[in-house]
């Protein structure tokens, strides 16, 4: 799942979880240093903004971990 404007991640650690892969971005640097204290180190979080081509390729799949 993509958690777009993550924030500090409160959604992104209940989708985490229940069991899924989660990969959350934010235009907020402060914000994602937020939501890697909440989650894991292991949580794929990235500074973007959907005005903007995201930093994912096309057809991303984000793998188990």
């Amino acid at each position: 799942m993509l958690d777009a404007g993550c924030g500090s991640g409160p959604l992104t650690g209940e989708l985490r979880a229940a069991g899924a892969d989660v990969s959350g971005f934010d235009s907020s640097p402060a914000m994602l240093e937020l939501a890697r204290e909440r989650l894991d180190e292991d949580v794929d979080l990235r500074v973007a903004d959907i005005s903007r081509p995201l930093p994912y390729a096309d057809g991303f799949v984000l793998e188990a971990l």
